[in-house]
């Protein structure tokens, strides 16, 4: 028999999390909105990284708070992702069909659209590994992400954490014997996964160091960031260390010194928080929209751009995604102590 969950250490709001998610989402807004400007970032792309770190570290922190089945967890997973990015999908496909240079990036054949819905992994009618909604690749790592840690959690509690980093670590091994698996997403990306597991862990049991090494932790993952985008020094082969180190050392830091003292409640950034993933979903649309009217080589086009991408997510936040959440979820379903999920 498995022992009981204990009690999440520090629970509460968790704002570093938030903060975490805003700072993630705009890295991304960035990079496509000045992927037309010289010089350009290439470094926001990193924060797919830092929401992957993220994403090991929410869900072992809700499979210890709420324990739960497989087909509970799945279902949780479907809900909070699937219903906004299914409904945008279509909307780009229709867009593209009616409007085919509205979104450059958007050529939908029916098998495209599908596999797209499906979160698998394919190659679009360009050659590229991405589905209808470019970030979308992300959403196609996460859902084999959920299904190995749905299968991990048939496995006893006492095992649970090494079954399901092993069960990880076979997606990146898997590739390296399949070289055209490797270039889908059977990658090292899935290390990112496995480190936020385990901070999550650590910090259940309370093992994290103190609060000065955490700020310190941040910081250097910050400085990080800042010195590889002008080196421009990047393979994709090496990713999870060129961009997923600074990721990890930003969100474990900022993890720590929220545990070890605390940081105040930023209500802008909360909200950014909350509206990531909309902001994530809806900006490269709202990118590829813009740059017909406006001259994308401009000065004003990323701020332009970048506004009307928060903006515009955030009204997705509120008119879509939220309440699709609560038409699937139910609105009376209580919270996690974390506010995690």
């Amino acid at each position: 028999m498995s022992p009981p969950a204990p009690t999440v250490a520090g629970a509460g709001r968790l704002y570093s999390i938030q903060y975490l998610r805003a700072f993630a989402a705009l890295m991304v807004v960035v990079y496509h909105a000045m992927r037309w400007t010289r010089p350009s970032f290439e470094i926001g792309a990193a924060g797919v990284d830092v929401f992957f770190v993220i994403s090991g570290f929410i869900l072992w922190t809700i499979a210890r708070e709420r324990p739960m089945s497989t087909g509970v967890f799945l279902g949780r997973r479907w809900v909070r992702v699937a219903p906004l990015y299914w409904l945008l999908t279509l909307a780009v496909g229709a867009l593209a069909l009616r409007w085919p240079d509205l979104i450059w990036d958007a050529h939908v054949t029916p098998r495209h659209l599908l596999l797209s819905l499906g979160f698998i992994q394919h190659l679009n009618p360009d050659g590229q590994p991405f589905p209808v909604i470019t970030p979308g690749w992300s959403l196609n790592y996460e859902a084999v992400f959920y299904l190995i840690f749905a299968a991990s959690l048939l496995v006893s509690l006492r095992w649970r954490i090494h079954a399901l980093t092993l069960g990880l670590l076979a997606v990146p091994l898997f590739g390296m014997v399949v070289r055209p698996a490797y270039f889908l997403g059977a990658n090292l990306m899935f290390v990112q996964f496995i480190a936020g597991v385990w901070l999550a862990e650590a910090r259940l049991h309370g093992k994290l160091p103190s609060r000065a090494i955490g700020w310190q932790m941040a910081f250097a993952g910050l400085a990080l960031f800042a010195a590889l985008s002008p080196l421009g020094l990047f393979e994709n082969l090496f990713r999870p260390f060129w961009w997923g180190v600074p990721a990890f050392l930003l969100v474990a830091g900022l993890v720590t010194a929220e545990y070890r003292g605390g940081i105040p409640s930023i209500r802008p950034l909360i909200l950014l928080g909350d509206a990531s993933y909309s902001i994530y979903l809806a900006h490269v649309i709202i990118v590829q929209v813009l740059s017909h009217p406006l001259k994308v080589s401009h000065l004003s086009f990323v701020p332009i751009a970048v506004a009307a991408s928060v903006a515009g997510g955030i009204a997705c936040y509120f008119l879509l995604e939220r309440p699709l959440i609560a038409l699937f979820r139910g609105r009376s379903e209580r919270a996690l102590p974390s506010g995690a999920d």
